[in-house]
């Protein structure tokens, strides 16, 4: 609190900020106080190189997909090159395909959105799947 009421900007002497060489005009309408919260990060060492990292990664999270039918593998090839959208819950080709990606093995994933590391035609890939469209029972994951 001491730092912004010293500060020169809030003293209303001031109406243009200059930034990089390019001024910015503002205008003084009201003050608020309102909390800050502070965050501390550390950070810890988890592999010793990027290869041993990605191991580790293939370890946990790696999915061997195989014997897909074509919708499954329209809704795989979607999620690899950019985003699967599942847009209702009668999309049979994208819950079935989410019979082979159990939650705990999710890169990461909530009740909306989900990345899972896949071994597909030979090749790993990420794939990513958005099911905010199915009902909140009915996700492939859900919040507990």
């Amino acid at each position: 609190m001491a730092k912004t009421n010293t500060s020169v900007l809030l003293s209303g002497d001031y109406s243009a900020l200059r930034y990089n060489g390019t001024v910015y005009p503002f205008e003084l309408n009201e003050r608020e106080n309102v909390t800050l919260t502070r965050y501390r990060y550390t950070v810890s060492t988890v592999a010793d190189s990027t290869a041993t990292y990605a191991q580790q990664l293939r370890e946990k999270h790696l999915i061997t997909l195989s014997g897909l039918s074509e919708d499954e593998r329209m809704v795989v090839n979607e999620a690899v090159d950019d985003v699967y959208y599942a847009e209702d819950t009668d999309d049979e080709a994208f819950r079935s395909v989410m019979d082979h990606f159990p939650a705990e093995s999710a890169i990461d994933a909530d009740s909306y959105d989900g990345t899972w590391l896949v071994r597909y035609d030979g090749e790993i890939y990420v794939a990513d799947f958005s099911y905010g469209g199915f009902d909140l029972n009915d996700r492939p994951v859900t919040e507990e």
